[in-house]
């Protein structure tokens, strides 16, 4: 424990060993998606040498099958849904943190909104690199909660 003697000199160093083990995954994940965002032959793909770096939906539909990732149990169609999911959250924490905001520097009413999104599927839709990280951490749960249920004696 830090009150301990030397216990805050180990939580520090707890510390800085998961914040540079945090750095390295998040390095080797830059790396995955930017390789992925230059793969050619995908819908959505960039013109080659044109300098960006985005993955697409499409791009993230090759990785999926190029690794098998749906053997885990977590279909193609279930990472759309987390997706759609993602940013429908991320919209609605963002209106209503600006509705706070708005609402703490003026006297005015402010109504808060979001934006109206519906499902769909588009190759070409650009994923965030914070997308790209959550969407994994998700599916890897996801996985998770797939391989407990499937070993369990009890399941129907």
């Amino acid at each position: 424990s830090p009150s301990a003697p030397g216990g805050a000199a180990a939580a520090q160093q707890q510390k800085e060993t998961l914040e540079k083990t945090v750095l390295r995954y998040t390095s080797e994940l830059k790396v995955i998606y930017k390789r992925c965002s230059t793969m050619a032959g995908v819908p959505g793909a960039p013109r080659p040498g044109s300098g960006i770096f985005t993955l697409t939906m499409g791009q993230f539909k090759k990785l999926w099958a190029d690794c098998a990732l749906g053997s885990y149990g977590v279909s193609i169609t279930y990472v759309h849904r987390l997706v759609f999911a993602m940013r429908t959250q991320h919209e609605s924490e963002v209106a209503a943190a600006t509705f706070a905001r708005k609402r703490s520097t003026t006297t005015n009413v402010v109504t808060s909104s979001t934006p109206d999104r519906t499902e769909t599927y588009d190759s070409e839709t650009v994923l965030l690199f914070r997308e790209f990280v959550e969407l994994l951490s998700r599916v890897d749960c996801a996985r998770l909660c797939f391989i407990r249920l499937s070993k369990c004696p009890h399941r129907v």
